[in-house]
């Protein structure tokens, strides 16, 4: 879990994991910046390289199309390429060693259609079709 608010409404750089071996929530390295409204998935690999990614939010505000990635191996988060579209409220997904970024809301709070793939290989977003209806969290 990372990002959200703490009970005075103030956006949060924590990131936390459950362990269900141990049945405890433990603390990972926080994120570079506090984020509120982001979306987070992860992205296997060889012993070590396997890795969180957070994508998006709000900061201070506004929607933000900054991206980054915890290497759970190191544990240090990694600046990525911002996405083209500023957006919160969005969904992540990884399929097939990328990343998806789909929808979620501007500034504005409307609904977005944009869709976005992050390839990991290459380090770049490529811009898919929009979605055939815009849809934010």
């Amino acid at each position: 879990v990372c990002g959200g608010i703490d009970e005075h409404s103030r956006p949060l750089q924590l990131c936390e994991r459950f362990d269900p071996e141990a049945g405890r929530w433990r603390a990972s390295p926080p994120m570079t910046s506090a984020r509120v409204g982001l979306a987070v998935a992860s992205l296997g690999g060889p012993r070590g390289s396997a890795s969180l990614y957070a994508f998006g939010g709000r900061v201070h505000g506004r929607p933000t199309g900054a991206a980054e990635r915890l290497v759970l191996g190191s544990r240090r988060w990694e600046a990525l390429p911002a996405m083209a579209v500023r957006r919160c409220q969005l969904a992540a997904v990884a399929t097939a060693g990328r990343l998806f970024a789909l929808g979620g809301c501007d500034g504005s709070g409307r609904g977005l259609a944009a869709a976005e793939c992050f390839d990991p290989a290459t380090w770049r977003w490529e811009r898919l079709p929009h979605m055939p209806v815009a849809r934010g969290r």
